[in-house]
């Protein structure tokens, strides 16, 4: 299971790993970082991110506290000395503050996960599996053959728009961008296509159809989360330019935190069908 050395996911590592050990006899879980360092995960999904809320669960929190006592976790191995071979799968889980883009922008983790993942793919005896922004790390990993992703064309799941815009909605106000991995937003859906290409300029990765941080585009359906925005790029003009209005920003937060905890049929407060 490899990791950032800071930010990753405390649900998405410790049930995965609480599982295999319990359903998997005399499975050996190792974890890796980029430097093997002993990695960190978000702090405030152990506290609540806010008003104590939006945390791991204590279920998980008990499983992580487990995990993180492991052996293997403290004594990661460094992403260069992995050796594939030996392992029969792989995890990559996610994580949305800052400190993930460690793990998600490098190339010497993808270089290793290449073979893993055409194994996994070609009839071969690995399985490969990615939780929320994980599935970054595959998209971004290039098929020398083909020159796109190792995902181009292939079902995959991954964080929807509005999971990511919703959590940034509501807490945006107190934390910033926490809540935002990068200035775009991770999307999915049922049915996809993922294709890899290339923007140099974060700016203009709004604009792209296709970048190292949209790699997934919605495939049969849009979702616009409130009327008075058409589309995303849109949403976060408008979002951002709140910074320097700090109490409206709490007013929309509480409000739209109001309509979250009691549920309405308007199907603007729905999540999509897919």
């Amino acid at each position: 299971m490899p990791l950032p050395d800071k930010d990753f996911d405390v649900t998405e590592t410790s049930i995965p790993y609480n599982y295999l050990k319990l359903s998997v006899p005399n499975i050996e879980i190792e974890f890796s970082t980029e430097n093997g360092n002993v990695a960190e995960c978000d702090p405030l999904l152990l506290t609540g991110v806010i008003f104590g809320k939006l945390g791991a669960s204590e279920e998980a929190k008990g499983y992580y506290a487990e995990m993180i006592q492991s052996e293997a976790f403290q004594h990661p191995i460094p992403y260069r000395d992995l050796d594939m071979e030996r392992y029969d799968a792989i995890i990559l889980p996610g994580g949305h503050a800052k400190g993930m883009r460690q793990y998600l922008e490098s190339q010497t983790l993808r270089d290793k996960i290449l073979p893993f993942f055409l194994r996994c793919t070609e009839g071969g005896d690995k399985v490969c599996a990615a939780i929320c922004h994980g599935t970054l790390v595959l998209a971004r990993t290039i098929d020398p053959t083909t020159q796109k992703s190792v995902l181009f064309n292939l079902k995959t799941t991954t964080l929807p728009k509005y999971m990511e815009f919703n959590a940034y909605m509501i807490t945006f106000w107190k934390l910033g961008d926490y809540y935002r991995t990068y200035p775009v937003y991770l999307q999915g859906s049922s049915g996809i296509n993922a294709e890899y290409g290339e923007a140099k300029d974060q700016k203009k990765a709004h604009h792209k159809q296709h970048t190292p941080l949209s790699l997934i585009q919605h495939a049969h359906t849009q979702y616009t989360p409130l009327p008075l925005f058409v589309d995303s790029t849109l949403a976060s003009i408008f979002f951002s330019s709140f910074n320097s209005l700090p109490r409206l920003c709490i007013i929309f937060s509480l409000i739209y935190w109001f309509a979250l905890q009691h549920p309405t049929n308007h199907p603007l407060l729905q999540p999509p069908h897919y």
